[in-house]
């Protein structure tokens, strides 16, 4: 059953709480996977018109990019869930590339093996990306230090 509202009734912004309350009520107790399916129908519809752009394919996009910089490739589901969970800005996800980009350098720099190298989902969801990562000086010979 649709109820269409009278143009004077639009004005009345507690007549059309009430009524969207009830429609929602009806919607839910009786069809909820249909008012699921509209309510779905109508957020595509609303974006569509104000010519919003999906965010989930740059989500996506920005998780595949991180992953497939990231060394270890273990428990992608994982950790896509903490990456989704993290929700990052674009400066946010700049931070944690450049962490990573130090941590490899770390890794590297240190011989540290694949195995003792976190799971992604871990350096995720520990933030890794603002620990304070210790710097390894080159080791110099005693013949370097004195031509140097």
């Amino acid at each position: 059953m649709i109820t269409f509202i009278e143009s004077n009734k639009l004005q009345d912004e507690q007549y059309l709480t009430e009524q969207a309350i009830g429609f929602y009520n009806l919607l839910l107790d009786t069809c909820p996977q249909t008012f699921f399916n509209a309510l779905l129908s109508a957020l595509d519809e609303y974006k569509n018109k104000k010519g919003f752009v999906s965010v989930t394919p740059n989500v996506n996009a920005k998780f595949d990019e991180f992953y497939s910089l990231y060394p270890r490739k273990v428990g992608k589901p994982s950790a896509l869930k903490a990456f989704n969970k993290i929700k990052p800005s674009p400066v946010a996800y700049n931070k944690i590339l450049e962490g990573l980009a130090k941590y490899k350098l770390h890794w590297k720099k240190q011989g540290t093996k694949l195995e003792f190298i976190p799971h992604p989902s871990t350096w995720l969801n520990q933030r890794r990306w603002e620990d304070d990562i210790p710097v390894t000086l080159p080791q110099f010979s005693e013949m370097d230090r004195i031509i140097g």
